[in-house]
């Protein structure tokens, strides 16, 4: 994926993350047993075909309160890039905040891959962050230098 795409995509996710669903406004209202019960109806409306934990490890090129991107090696000359929503909030190592994770950093992605099908019979599959463990922290950019290089040579 290309970054702009991704960058793209982030912006859509916090557009999209900022308005709250009138169903959610009102599980948050009506206490802890309207929310289980919101949450198995949801489960009844999907038919989840498989659910499988994976994980990966990388550099994150982007990151917000409800999505994380992160580039990885898939082979010794190639990488990829995987765009995943954080639903609700991931259990956190090494740091007590999303927001203390930044672009460049190194961290592990534990998910599950989740294989569904809608009520018109289509299969889909969508990734939900289950825990993200920080690595490192991104290297420092290189220092500026004033020096300027010239191919001409001086008469």
């Amino acid at each position: 994926m290309q970054p702009i795409f991704l960058k793209t995509l982030l912006i859509l996710s916090l557009i999209t993350g900022l308005a709250i669903p009138a169903s959610a406004a009102k599980e948050k209202a009506s206490g802890k047993e309207q929310k289980s019960e919101s949450k198995q109806e949801k489960a009844e409306g999907r038919n989840v075909i498989k659910t499988e934990a994976k994980e990966i490890t990388g550099q994150v090129s982007a990151i917000s309160k409800n999505f994380i991107a992160v580039i990885y090696q898939t082979n010794k000359n190639s990488e990829s890039e995987m765009g995943i929503y954080i639903e609700g909030a991931p259990q956190l190592e090494h740091v007590k905040d999303l927001s203390q994770i930044q672009a460049g950093d190194t961290v592990t992605v534990h998910y599950d891959k989740v294989s569904e099908k809608d009520a018109d019979d289509k299969e889909f599959a969508r990734h939900v962050v289950k825990k993200i463990i920080f690595v490192k922290k991104a290297p420092p950019p290189p220092p500026e230098t004033d020096v300027m290089i010239s191919d001409e040579a001086e008469e």
